[in-house]
């Protein structure tokens, strides 16, 4: 299915005016034209739209996803989308700008662009299960892109928590569900085992608190494990992961 992007040169035009961006989502078309791009807010995944025809597009600010049943509609749609952008001074970005074919069970033919990335969501051929026929298969699915999951493991380590030996557990706790929270609630919406790295990596962290904050913990990364395990069985709401 295919999706195009454009980009706003000029930043005074009318949000009216802004760029179509692409992505492709789920959906039974296999061809789309989607750009990249990072979304000022994420607060909420984009409400799908109509445009002509069969065409249906899904819009976040500046950013859009429009979806084809075929390269050639792609194709199509792409430079319909473009002129009339020229003639109010924008136009698609070159670069951002990409039909993506959707591959998953049913459609696997060969093409160079089989993903794109989203208001933080990576869509690509990911493995699927039927719960109810008990099928594996492969399906073009939504999870949290690996970009948006290194910039939130550096995050984490930025916070140097093995440093604030002067909190408790008790205060500790909050200041991590106050982000982890956030983080859980919009990217676990779709495929929400991709952030079970996210969730590891903090886990390897608390630990390594514990080594600084209490001395029978010091030299024994394998105690403070177990001591974090203690935790959690005691009191498994503390942490939100």
């Amino acid at each position: 299915m295919p999706w195009v992007a454009a980009r706003r040169p000029d930043s005074r035009l009318p949000a009216s005016d802004a760029n179509v961006r692409g992505r492709s989502a789920a959906s039974s078309a296999p061809w789309g034209c989607a750009t990249e791009r990072s979304v000022a807010s994420k607060r909420s995944l984009p409400r799908r739209e109509r445009v002509s025809g069969r065409a249906q597009f899904e819009r976040f600010a500046d950013d859009a996803v429009i979806h084809c049943l075929s390269e050639p509609q792609a194709r199509f749609v792409r430079d319909a989308v473009a002129r009339p952008l020229v003639e109010v001074g924008l136009e698609l970005h070159p670069d951002k700008t990409r039909m993506v074919y959707c591959k998953d069970s049913r459609r696997r033919e060969t093409y160079e662009e089989i993903s794109f990335t989203f208001c933080g969501y990576t869509f690509r051929p990911q493995r699927g299960y039927n719960r109810r026929t008990g099928e594996v298969f492969t399906g073009f699915l939504p999870a949290v892109s690996p970009e948006k999951l290194t910039a939130m493991s550096r995050r984490v380590a930025s916070w140097r928590l093995h440093r604030r030996t002067t909190l408790d557990l008790a205060d500790l706790a909050p200041v991590i569900n106050l982000v982890l929270r956030g983080w859980l609630a919009y990217f676990t919406a779709f495929y929400p085992t991709a952030v079970i790295p996210l969730c590891q990596r903090l886990d390897r962290h608390l630990p390594r608190w514990a080594r600084w904050q209490y001395k029978r913990l010091a030299r024994s990364p394998k105690r403070a494990r177990a001591w974090l395990h203690g935790v959690r069985t005691r009191n498994p709401e503390l942490f939100v992961h």
